[in-house]
């Protein structure tokens, strides 16, 4: 049987259920729409990912944002590609 929920660990050590294939988008939504609204990133066990990924059961997540270098190194990549190749 496919649990219909999953189970994710914040840095405050509390859980949060969410339906079964969220990703770090919709956590950082059932947290709060500030957190929603400045989230670039989560970090899921350690490592991290964009926001579009799903989450998985059991995982330790934290919601990166401008505040966390390591959201930068997600974005950093990003604007390279999206910046093209600056030989104008």
């Amino acid at each position: 049987m496919v649990a219909a929920e999953i189970r994710v660990t914040l840095p405050d050590g509390s859980e949060k259920r969410l339906p079964q294939g969220s990703t770090g988008a919709d956590l950082a939504k059932a947290i709060g729409p500030g957190l929603a609204k400045a989230a670039l990133a989560v970090r899921v066990n350690g490592n991290v990912r964009d926001l579009t990924r799903p989450l998985p059961d059991g995982a330790s997540v934290a919601i990166l944002t401008d505040k966390d270098p390591q959201a930068l190194d997600v974005l950093r990549p990003a604007a390279l590609c999206a910046g093209g190749s600056g030989g104008d």
